[in-house]
């Protein structure tokens, strides 16, 4: 069940999807990644649109709030990599406190890392970036 990549080209983060049920933080991020990283970027207000926006855009990163009603952000990235067209996409979990006890379950499921809320403004590009080029060697060792 875990990711592969076939090719050996190095990566352009061009696409992003943002899943939170917050609006004001998927207006914030698409802002700042848009002016600061000039990459595509879709948003879905839960876990379910997440998944099928996922399939269907395909994008680079998944960037995937942890609290979440209804289907939480566990819950979502458990089926982001259960499902064949979506197991290859790098996800960075959000969260301004992740449950302890959640943490080795979201490193079984291969995330690049956690985000914390709230983020600054000023480096949120950057680390998004940082986190993407973990893919590489996220690919490498599944």
């Amino acid at each position: 069940m875990a990711p592969t990549e076939t090719s050996t080209e190095p990566r352009v983060l061009n696409r992003v999807l943002i899943i939170d049920d917050d609006s004001g933080v998927r207006t914030v991020l698409r802002y700042f990644l848009e002016r600061d990283l000039g990459v595509e970027v879709e948003d879905a207000s839960s876990g379910a649109a997440g998944l099928s926006r996922a399939r269907e855009w395909q994008p680079e990163l998944v960037l995937l709030d942890l609290l979440m009603p209804q289907m939480d952000g566990l819950q979502t990235l458990e089926a982001l990599r259960l499902d064949p067209g979506t197991r290859h996409i790098p996800v960075v979990i959000m969260s301004a406190s992740a449950p302890e006890e959640w943490i080795p379950k979201l490193r079984s499921l291969w995330i690049l890392g956690i985000l914390a809320k709230p983020f600054s403004p000023e480096t949120v590009g950057r680390d998004i970036l940082e986190f993407f080029d973990r893919a590489s060697s996220w690919r490498e060792v599944q």
